[in-house]
């Protein structure tokens, strides 16, 4: 990792790395500096071209929600760098000390009962908020626009019904050359066959619900 610090600047006082839990498609390292007012920081690296545009979402996703308030770790720059003759995109963002949701929930169970009312209060109005963001059409943001499919840039559906049909199409066909075997961040391909089962019959049970969404 120092290599790769001394090929993006903002990274030059930085010491050691941890790598986080989670990334599909990419790997996410805590950044840490010997000097205590270095902030630690967060280091995204996309290995592979295909999933470049994803640096970009985050940027347009980042900038999108801080106009409505809310709460996102501050991107500070993003680009690319050359690794033993190859291209890496990556971006950097500011770390947040917080524990992931589940564990406080779940392991640490460290909420009292008179906290729930407060913390589902805060949730609901940052849900509201996010399902409250005007767009222009049905899809998927990429670059200055919004795609209809995530496998490529192709106009937006006329409604949510036809995106949502799209997009389960598309994971339906993605699952099913899954090698169940091969695990993807720290996910097996049996785990993801059997959670879109799981999804995919409540799409169906459920789908008629889509046509009602305007």
């Amino acid at each position: 990792m120092r290599k790769i610090f001394k090929k993006i600047s903002s990274l030059s006082n930085y010491d050691t790395a941890e790598q986080l839990s989670g990334g599909i498609s990419n790997q996410n390292y805590r950044v840490i500096s010997n000097n205590p007012t270095y902030e630690d920081l967060v280091l995204t690296i996309y290995s592979d071209p295909e999933s470049w545009w994803k640096a970009d979402k985050e940027v347009l996703i980042t900038e999108l929600y801080g106009k409505y308030g809310i709460p996102l770790a501050e991107i500070l720059n993003n680009g690319y760098f050359e690794n033993n003759g190859k291209i890496y995109r990556y971006s950097l963002r500011k770390f947040i000390k917080e524990k992931d949701f589940s564990i406080l929930l779940c392991k640490d169970k460290k909420l009292r009962a008179e906290d729930w009312p407060t913390l589902l209060a805060q949730l609901g109005v940052i849900m509201k908020t996010l399902h409250s963001i005007p767009m222009i059409s049905y899809g998927l943001l990429s670059e200055n626009s919004i795609s209809g499919s995530d496998f490529s840039l192709i106009p937006p559906p006329s409604t949510w019904e036809k995106y949502v049909d799209r997009l389960i199409l598309n994971r339906k066909y993605l699952v099913g050359k899954l090698d169940c075997k091969k695990t993807i961040g720290n996910i097996s391909g049996a785990d993801i066959k059997n959670t879109f089962s799981a999804s995919y019959k409540f799409y169906k049970q459920n789908r008629g619900v889509l046509e009602s969404v305007k």
